[in-house]
């Protein structure tokens, strides 16, 4: 960071209104004592490239990428770390002089909160995805990274779905990969935007529910979600995804400053700041 000059990162995504990466990364910020602020942007998707033209021509210190962005935007990017390229999605952008790269913390987020909040360990295991944008993608690649012994996928556009399971196919042939509505499960992820609107229906049937799944849920806000009341009402073990923006954020920290994240401080901030 170059010395008593305010260092801006962002967040582009549409809708944005429900993040709280603003409080983890300018409370991490503060307790380090870096002059930075994070800031959230609403991009409509038509401004998404003029948007990100801005950003690297503003130079400021590097960005974060949510919904829907999370696939196309790497097509503005200067370059795609090799981890991201294979996953296809970008959540984390690092400004290198002019140069925008692209990197994926999602996964390694989503498996560390995995193992730690909900005490799941993937290997052998069979799961159920929901969902196949851009966090969908992170989240198949971290499962079948560890071992998964199946994966099944389901999206509402079909095609989103045969084509992420062949993306992961490609990389761990040996995961067994179905994009199908068929399954008999250890774990199910919801990594869709809904549960996000109090309005959304639940994701699935509750009496679909057995007692010896595990649920992850991606979306934070509210807490806890309406998935995650209703499985914790049948006595099935159930997180929500903030453990997940918590560690991706960490390693997005890391990334921009160079420094380790003040993970303590950042999980204070989020549990301040979640509405319940």
């Amino acid at each position: 960071m170059v010395k008593d000059r305010l260092k801006i990162f962002a967040l582009i995504g549409y809708p944005v209104g429900h993040t709280l990466s603003p409080y983890m990364h300018n409370a991490a910020f503060s307790k380090l004592k870096i002059k930075a602020l994070y800031i959230p942007l609403s991009v409509e998707p038509k401004r998404l490239r003029q948007t990100i033209k801005i950003l690297k021509d503003a130079n400021i210190g590097g960005f974060n990428v949510t919904i829907p962005f999370k696939s196309i935007c790497m097509r503005y990017l200067d370059r795609v770390d090799k981890l991201a390229s294979m996953i296809g999605a970008v959540n984390t952008v690092v400004v290198k002089g002019k140069r925008l790269i692209g990197y994926n913390t999602d996964a390694t987020g989503f498996l560390k909160s995995l193992k730690e909040d909900l005490k799941f360990t993937p290997k052998n295991k069979s799961v159920l995805l929901i969902g196949a944008g851009g966090a969908a993608r992170a989240v198949a690649f971290a499962l079948a990274k560890e071992g998964a012994k199946k994966i099944f996928i389901t999206d509402i556009v079909k095609t989103k779905a045969v084509s992420l399971a062949k993306n992961i196919r490609k990389y761990f042939p040996k995961c067994k990969i179905k994009s199908t509505t068929n399954y008999d499960i250890d774990l199910l992820v919801n990594a869709t935007p809904l549960g996000m609107k109090k309005s959304d229906p639940l994701l699935v049937n509750p009496k679909l529910l057995h007692n010896r799944l595990s649920i992850y849920d991606i979306v934070y806000n509210p807490s806890p979600t309406k998935f995650v009341k209703t499985a914790k009402k049948r006595k099935i073990k159930a997180v929500n995804g903030l453990g997940m923006l918590l560690y991706q954020g960490a390693e997005a920290f890391k990334l921009w400053t160079g420094r380790r994240a003040p993970v303590a401080v950042m999980r204070k901030t989020l549990l301040e700041h979640i509405p319940c």
